[in-house]
């Protein structure tokens, strides 16, 4: 049997504690990690070495990560780039979306979380065009996004984390319905032509959280 692809990653963080968390999450599972304190480190390193991805912290002090992410999208546009933060607000979670991030994950988070967004991040090659904020209002978001399936995943990851007051496992379970309403948009209203776009809306009230998703299909009867 073949060996499994040994992957690269880039962790930015200026807490030590967290370095050494990912290392062991990511024990025995085929990647080779590298550590940077705070983003001028991580440009150093990133104009010496490729990685397959880098998982950044939001809140550094000097370079905070949504500055180091549009600093690599400019310099290092093919490197997956995935957001961390404890402060997990719709600004930064729309931030990192705009500064095309391929994903996005809260802290604190376990290693089948961890491991299951890096996996996902990997096949994933963003476009500008593919996600489009059109409102960034915190309880009234619209995107516009491309009928391409590698958008479904990079767009559930941001959604997923969107109610930040919710317990994880009900986060989790609002997460699997709002990718299967979309999958079913892009597969049959879309019919995966990325010509095409799907309207997205959440709208948070004091009492309910609203997913509105607009195909351009014809609709189905009851």
């Amino acid at each position: 049997m073949a060996a499994a692809t040994l992957r690269s990653l880039l962790v930015v963080d200026d807490d030590p504690s967290i370095h050494e968390l990912i290392r062991t999450m990511l024990g025995g599972e085929n990647w080779d990690l590298d550590s940077a304190g705070n983003g001028d480190e991580a440009l150093s390193r990133l104009a010496t070495r490729a990685y397959d991805l880098v998982l950044t912290d939001i809140l550094m002090p000097g370079m905070d990560g949504l500055t180091l992410l549009g600093q690599m999208r400019n310099r290092f546009p093919y490197t997956g780039m995935l957001v961390m933060t404890v402060k997990n607000t719709p600004a930064h979670i729309l931030g990192s979306l705009d500064g095309l991030a391929t994903a996005y994950i809260a802290k604190p988070f376990g290693r089948d979380a961890l491991i299951n967004t890096l996996e996902s991040a990997l096949p994933i090659i963003v476009n500008r065009e593919d996600i489009k904020i059109l409102s960034d209002r915190p309880n009234w978001i619209s995107l516009e996004i491309r009928c391409k399936l590698t958008t479904v995943e990079r767009v559930s990851q941001f959604v997923r984390e969107l109610p930040s007051d919710l317990e994880p496992d009900e986060r989790e379970r609002i997460a699997t319905a709002f990718r299967e309403l979309l999958m079913n948009a892009i597969e049959h209203g879309c019919h995966l032509d990325p010509e095409k776009t799907v309207d997205i809306s959440y709208i948070r009230t004091a009492r309910s959280i609203v997913y509105y998703l607009r195909d351009p299909g014809e609709g189905f009867s009851m």
